[in-house]
């Protein structure tokens, strides 16, 4: 998705946990109106943090900083990437504050990876059906 020069207001919002400005953002025409193109969703990269501590986040990286539940279910629940590595090989569960939140994002890690175990395992079935027709 798009890279950001500043901190925008969807990456703000989810570091200071504020769940009802997310989903406002989300939800609204805001973000397209002020960025259109460019306009931050669940797995943009915040461009200003390239070259520190915080080069490849996205917003789940920040709402699990700030140790609000609500915020990464929020992102969780609309597609948010919890497998996305930032620039030093981390996820996001890697960098959460609390428990609860910790918990959240270890179980659509798994969720995700079963998933794609299940694709790929599809994948591997259709070709084997393809091979003996």
């Amino acid at each position: 998705e798009a890279y950001m020069e500043e901190l925008d207001p969807l990456h703000a919002a989810c570091e200071a946990g504020d769940t009802k400005a997310v989903i406002g953002l989300l939800e609204g025409d805001f973000l397209l109106e002020k960025y259109g193109e460019k306009a931050p969703g669940v797995n943009s990269v915040a461009r200003f943090a390239a070259g520190t501590s915080k080069e490849g986040f996205t917003p789940i990286f920040y709402a699990a900083l700030s140790g609000e539940p609500e915020t990464c279910r929020v992102l969780v629940e609309r597609g948010a990437d919890p497998l996305f590595l930032d620039a030093m090989g981390y996820n996001c569960a890697n960098y959460s504050k609390g428990m609860v939140v910790r918990q959240i994002l270890r179980n659509e890690q798994i969720r995700v990876e079963k998933r794609q175990e299940a694709l790929r395992l599809i994948a591997q079935a259709d070709n084997l059906v393809e091979e003996y027709r």
